[in-house]
């Protein structure tokens, strides 16, 4: 098969929904596929990583949510290419954009929405309110829509009720190496610098711990709009020299950061899965989470902390923290909710399949 894959953003830059691409694209490759990613990026480039060709479209400072005046032109040209189009993620206007150019041409396509329900700021919900009815038809028109979680799946169903080709395929990972020797005692945070993620949770752990004269390290993996105001922090709270901000890692050294941590925290308030959880569990890493949204479902797998509090308390965390760092629990065995990329690559491979029988029956 000859598959596009659009994403509004690709590795190196931090996210579940990149990683979740790169994996599947690289792993469609290893499967005898061939797979093409379509995404946006402030340098603009066309080159092939591990198999895949990645087109990378640029951005200007007037585009924002997916917006991209490139995006349009440069898919209509290419999308006869492809047998079948995998659009990701709800949110960027270009999945919308996609939806209408593979339906135009003729060119059936598959839908995972990495959706939340909802906006998360201000501005965000606002647009959310705008924005979701226009998004109807991309769960219309879609072939099929996939979810990563019963959660998201449920979302879905409540905002679209009229979408009947919805299945739920779970994130995958790597490998699974579960022991949990030569870690270096740090927490981990990896995740897009925004107030929903909750990467000031970790400043303010790290801070509390410090105040009761334990010093704590983190290391903090992403960019986005709450970067400038968490380094201040850092540097107000005098931890600069306990609390490093990387904005951007290639993919070994990620892997190496959640090998070697002691801790994963993710206080988020929305995730439609939550993979880099997923990603620290299958490497031994224990986890501490928010019971928000798709999180919760990691509830049961051994070694996964799910913090229970509707308020981040800093004391009861930096003690949970604490004890953690001091005495770390085992991890694992896993449930089946954590599949391999290998398992995740084969039912996707099984939807595009379907798809393009079905559409070859028509």
């Amino acid at each position: 098969m000859r598959i596009l894959m659009v994403s509004e953003f690709y590795p190196p830059h931090v996210g579940g929904v990149e990683t979740f691409v790169q994996n599947l694209a690289e792993n469609l490759v290893e499967h005898g596929h061939e797979c093409t990613v379509l995404c946006t990026s402030d340098v603009e480039g066309d080159e092939t990583i591990n198999g895949v060709r990645v087109m990378r479209l640029p951005n200007s400072p007037l585009e924002f949510h997916g917006v991209n005046f490139f995006f349009k032109g440069t898919l209509k040209r290419i999308i006869g290419e492809f047998d079948i189009v995998h659009i990701n993620s709800f949110y960027p206007f270009l999945s919308l954009e996609a939806s209408r150019e593979c339906v135009r041409q003729g060119v059936p396509y598959v839908f995972s929405p990495h959706y939340h329900g909802k906006g998360h700021s201000h501005l965000g919900k606002l647009l959310f309110y705008l924005y979701k009815p226009m998004a109807s038809p991309l769960f219309r028109d879609a072939a099929m829509v996939i979810c990563c979680s019963d959660y998201e799946k449920g979302l879905v169903l409540e905002s679209y009720p009229f979408c009947d080709r919805v299945t739920t395929i779970s994130h995958g990972v790597q490998k699974f190496d579960l022991d949990n020797r030569g870690r270096d005692g740090n927490i981990l945070f990896i995740g897009r610098m925004e107030r929903y993620k909750g990467p000031q949770h970790v400043v303010g752990i790290v801070k509390r711990l410090h105040e009761k004269g334990k010093e704590v390290k983190a290391v903090m993996v992403g960019d986005g709009p709450m970067k400038e105001s968490i380094e201040k922090e850092i540097e107000l709270s005098s931890l600069s020299g306990f609390v490093k901000i990387i904005p951007h890692v290639e993919r070994k050294q990620l892997d190496d950061l959640i090998k070697r941590s002691s801790l994963l925290v993710l206080l988020s308030e929305a995730e439609a899965y939550g993979l880099v959880v997923a990603e620290a569990l299958s490497q031994g890493t224990p986890c501490l989470v928010s019971d928000r949204m798709a999180l919760r479902e990691f509830e049961g797998e051994q070694g996964c902390i799910v913090y229970k509090g509707k308020d981040y308390d800093y004391d009861e965390l930096a003690e949970i923290v604490w004890e953690v760092l001091s005495d770390p629990p085992a991890v694992g065995p896993l449930t089946d909710k954590i599949p391999s990329i290998k398992r995740m690559t084969g039912m996707y491979i099984s939807v595009y399949e379907k798809v393009l029988e079905g559409n070859r029956s028509q």
